[in-house]
């Protein structure tokens, strides 16, 4: 048997296969067809984020308000993939995989992007194939201090789905399920979990950050993505402006810099980060 956390102070008990778990907050009288439900919500449309979570050996998916979300270059990917929304548009701010099964460093990259996630996100995780044969205990304990019942007890080959909430003071888990292979020389079962997670009125966190043009160029930018700490921490963020240092005797050179960027903004902004302690340039 599996224990399956329902919500922050209720559990449901599920048989070991065929496992699928769904759970609504209280209130909801009404049923939704997934013609009714937006793709991409705002809050004046909808009081409510709908999320289904798969884990398995094979791939993770994750279906938002009934329509399936397919990004292949930051999802999808063995590991620990992870799913940033918006607490109160719904919307997506950003998706990341670590490979925990085989990169010992992605732990602490983990650690980094979770830590950098303003409160109040509503934050999506979903093995694929494995996400705990390099994972530190360090890690494992963070993801237990972020609200998980069952991380310490995965083993190799798990598969895990979880969903939760994260403000200053409290976690409030959504939807969790995990589930472990009988044997060493196979997989577990796939795990399927769903959610109606409550939209709030207001963001969790608003940064006082001084009115000007930079300022509202971040703000604009902040609001819609996650993942991009230094830019967007309330407390002293880096400049949006490449202002590299000259060199010591105070010239420059005029080089021409080519930028191409693909679809990991992440990977572009620590490369822009980079170039703005470059000397000499203009």
């Amino acid at each position: 048997m599996v224990f399956v956390l329902q919500t922050a102070t209720e559990l449901a008990i599920l048989k070991h296969t065929g496992q699928e778990k769904t759970t609504f907050p209280s209130g909801i009288i009404e049923k939704r067809t997934q013609d009714e439900i937006p793709a991409q919500p705002t809050a004046q449309e909808t009081k409510y984020l709908e999320l289904e979570v798969y884990s398995s050996k094979q791939n993770v998916t994750l279906t938002i308000n009934g329509k399936r979300r397919w990004d292949t270059s930051e999802m999808l990917i063995r590991g620990l993939n992870v799913v940033v929304f918006n607490e109160v548009t719904g919307a997506v701010m950003t998706s990341r995989w670590f490979d925990t099964y085989e990169s010992r460093a992605d732990s602490g990259l983990l650690m980094e992007f979770l830590n950098a996630l303003k409160h109040g996100r509503i934050v999506c995780f979903a093995i694929k194939d494995d996400a705990i044969a390099r994972i530190s205990k360090e890690a494992v304990s963070y993801l237990s201090s972020y609200g998980s019942s069952f991380i310490k007890q995965l083993q190799f080959r798990s598969t895990w789905a979880f969903v939760v909430s994260r403000t200053a003071d409290q976690r409030i888990t959504h939807a969790e399920s995990f589930q472990n292979p009988s044997n060493a020389d196979e997989w577990a079962s796939p795990i399927k979990i769903r959610t109606l997670v409550k939209l709030l009125p207001e963001n969790v966190v608003k940064c006082n950050w001084e009115d000007t043009m930079d300022n509202r160029r971040r703000r604009e930018f902040c609001d819609k993505y996650e993942g991009h700490g230094d830019v967007c921490r309330c407390e002293d963020p880096v400049s949006v402006e490449l202002t590299p240092p000259a060199f010591p005797d105070g010239s420059r050179l005029q080089i021409p810099i080519a930028i191409m960027a693909s679809n990991r903004p992440s990977y572009l902004l620590r490369m822009l980060l980079g170039l703005q302690k470059v000397e000499g340039w203009t």
